[in-house]
């Protein structure tokens, strides 16, 4: 793949292209085999169907922003426990929820 950088999504859409091209070049010679050119289309629709899936994640832009914003914050000081973030989904006054979300990891147990 030749750009690993940028948003998730324009980096699977990038993939599907370059795999629909080399499924093109592949199906045009005479070696190519029904069999992997159907696990080809296969791969080629489920990347297809993830593209889809993010897309319809509503604040996608917001949590890879986030994302970024908390690794950058940890990379100054490590010894951050956590952090506070406020975000404004619509305007007027001030009605908000509040989520206490525990992401440490933690060791799972074998049953």
């Amino acid at each position: 793949m030749k750009n690993r950088h940028g948003c998730p999504i324009d980096i699977l859409e990038n993939l599907i292209f370059e795999e629909r091209e080399r499924l093109k070049d592949y199906r045009s010679s005479e070696k190519s085999k029904e069999r992997y050119v159907n696990r080809l289309k296969n791969l080629i629709s489920t990347l297809e169907l993830v593209v889809i899936l993010l897309k319809n994640i509503k604040y996608l832009k917001l949590w890879e922003k986030l994302d970024r914003e908390i690794q950058e914050s940890e990379a100054k000081d490590p010894n951050l426990t956590g952090h506070s973030i406020h975000i404004r989904t619509k305007p007027g006054k001030r009605r908000n929820s509040f989520f206490d979300i525990d992401l440490r990891y933690r060791e799972r147990r074998r049953i």
